[in-house]
């Protein structure tokens, strides 16, 4: 690798690091203002409206704090994935390792090819604790492992966890993160996903609004008469296991009435 590849990539990983912080104090401030700019915001709208904004306010704050905790939960996951794929391969530190790869996760595409560096040096000073392979071997094999995580990542995790954070389709979450990564860099990858759900909430109202509807759909009502979801293969062989147990309970306490019965009988 040569110095400008080296210096690039350690730009890369220092503008990452400054955005991350960025992000992360705008986030806790807007969070602690919040009240105040929507108070400042609905006073200033005509009366008339003001229900309705705060509502749209509140739906729009709603999808920025599931998207935060889908964020928490993506770390959490990526952190014991590659907690447990490092154990198996016999990593030392890989604790210190995961909780690398899980607080980089927040930094899309950069931060996963940022958390591989430490991991492969590892490898290459230390090798494995017990497979018997050499340390380059070792090497590679880290390589692929989080090359194959990075893809299970993109392709599956982060567009199901974040998608399911904000009900958003998974192909949408995607197709968002690919564009706003590429017309963005970074922080339009990181923000993609909010942004799509916020800008679904705001054009929902507003179509409503244009077609005479009520600002916002009826919540959904359960179906007390619908039947009732089917059970996973574990519930339903516990049932069997109880409706078993109870039978049996039931003819020894036949046996045993019986048996009762008969030494009353003289």
């Amino acid at each position: 690798m040569s110095f400008g590849a080296v210096a690039g990539l350690v730009g890369n990983i220092f503008s990452s690091a400054i955005l991350f912080i960025f992000v992360f104090l705008s986030a806790i401030h807007l969070t602690l203002s919040a009240a105040r700019y929507r108070e400042a915001l609905v006073a200033a709208l005509p009366e008339i409206y003001r229900p309705e904004i705060v509502e749209l306010l509140h739906r729009i704050g709603r999808v920025w704090v599931a998207f935060f905790r889908g964020q928490v939960t993506l770390m959490i996951i990526i952190g014991l994935v590659v907690w447990v794929g490092l154990s198996i391969l016999g990593v030392p530190g890989a604790m210190s390792l995961a909780i690398i790869a899980g607080l980089l996760e927040v930094v899309p595409n950069l931060g996963p090819v940022v958390a591989t560096i430490p991991a492969v040096i590892v490898a290459l000073l230390q090798g494995s604790t017990y497979l018997p392979v050499n340390n380059f071997v070792l090497a590679l094999l880290v390589i692929g492992f989080y090359v194959l995580v990075q893809q299970l990542e993109n392709s599956i995790i982060v567009p199901r966890v974040l998608g399911e954070a904000v009900e958003l389709p998974a192909l949408v979450v995607m197709s968002g993160v690919l564009i706003g990564g590429t017309s963005a860099g970074i922080l339009g990858a990181l923000l993609a996903t909010p942004v799509i759900a916020m800008s679904r909430e705001i054009l929902s109202y507003t179509y409503r609004k244009l077609q005479g509807l009520p600002p916002f759909p009826p919540p959904i009502t359960p179906d007390l008469t619908a039947a009732p979801p089917r059970q996973l293969w574990w519930g339903r062989l516990r049932a069997r296991l109880l409706q078993s147990k109870q039978a049996v309970k039931q003819q020894q306490a036949a046996v045993a009435d019986e048996r009762s019965e008969a030494a009353d009988k003289p």
